[in-house]
Parts: C-alpha cells; structure tokens; sequence
C-alpha cells in the first residue's frame, strides 16, 4: 500500500509456462489477462482492476518485450523475463480515502493465459508454409514486388474459436486497511 493507494504485488511461480515459451520464442504474441476484485466480509466487489499483459519476443533484435498499460521493458533472455513477471507485477487498486477502514477485506485474482489454440497454430503454419510456396511471396528479380500477406486469411485464423483456456484463481487472507497502515 502506498500512502493513499492500495497496491497488489503479485509474487507468481511458472507464469510463463514452456508451451508459451515456445509461442514466444516463435515470435508470436502471448497475453496474461488479470482480474482483481477488492471485497469486503459480505462479497460485495468494492474496487475491481482488469489488466492485460502483452508478451513478445522480437526475433530481429532478440529481446524479450512486455507491454502493459503504464509501459514497456525489455529482456534479453527468458530468465529475467520469467523472474520479472514472477516477482515484480503490481496492480493498482485505487485509493483507499474511500474503503472502510475497519471491514476485513480480501482481494480475489484471477489469472488466465491467452494464447493461441492449438488448431489456431496448426493453421498459422499450413497458411505461413503455402503461402510461403506461391509465386506473389517470391521475391523477383525483375518485378522486385518482395512477397504479399493474405491478411483475410490471417485475421480469419485468430478469430476462429478457442479451445478452452485454464483460468487461475487466487484469494487473499482477510485484512483491514488499518492493519495495512501500520
């Protein structure tokens, strides 16, 4: 908590599984959505927070890259990157001038990583390969046209149906705001 802000630190094992270490290492995007709700003894949702955390991997400069709301920071290897997520994700409730002080209160996290299905990523690469074969993506030496995207065929893919994702759930002990200040 900070002065007039109540702050969640998140401290997270394995975040980063080895299948989206592989979804990464392939260049491809991967997301953690976060859900946090701030409740009070009775359920009632006082404050709710949802964020979104964009992971990447840039293949030509060969950092890790992660994106969220407030910014971004770069990895050079999985390692740190890992043990950033792990250990250094905080999630801004709101200011506390409001919330009773006294009420035992918990906050409810849930976790889900978003990536791409498996039939999503069976297509991405039987379109990446033929499209890879066709005359239009060879570059010519006279025409120098470099190589074309089906972009309706790439849009089509990652607005297919999911699979099922695994969603996380945590909940804190209860605590006071007062508890906290001290």
């Amino acid at each position: 908590m900070s002065e007039d802000r109540l702050v969640v630190i998140g401290h997270f094992s394995r975040l980063i599984n080895d299948e989206m270490k592989e979804t990464l290492a392939s260049g491809l995007s991967s997301t953690l959505s976060f859900h946090l709700q701030l409740i009070n003894s009775r359920s009632k949702v006082l404050r709710k927070n949802n964020e979104a955390i964009y992971l990447r991997y840039n293949v030509w400069e060969r950092v890790y890259q992660l994106h969220t709301a407030t910014g971004e920071k770069y990895f050079e290897d999985i390692q740190h990157f890992d043990k950033f997520l792990n250990d250094s994700l905080a999630f801004d409730m709101g200011k506390i001038n409001k919330l009773p002080f006294d009420d035992k209160l918990s906050i409810i996290l849930s976790y889900s990583p978003e990536r791409i299905s498996g039939s999503q990523k069976s297509k991405l690469n039987t379109w990446l390969v033929s499209e890879g074969e066709t005359n239009e993506s060879k570059p010519a030496l006279e025409s120098e046209s470099g190589f074309s995207v089906n972009l309706s065929n790439l849009i089509s893919i990652f607005l297919s149906k999911k699979e099922s994702q695994k969603i996380f759930l945590y909940k804190s002990t209860p605590f006071t705001i007062r508890a906290l200040s001290k």
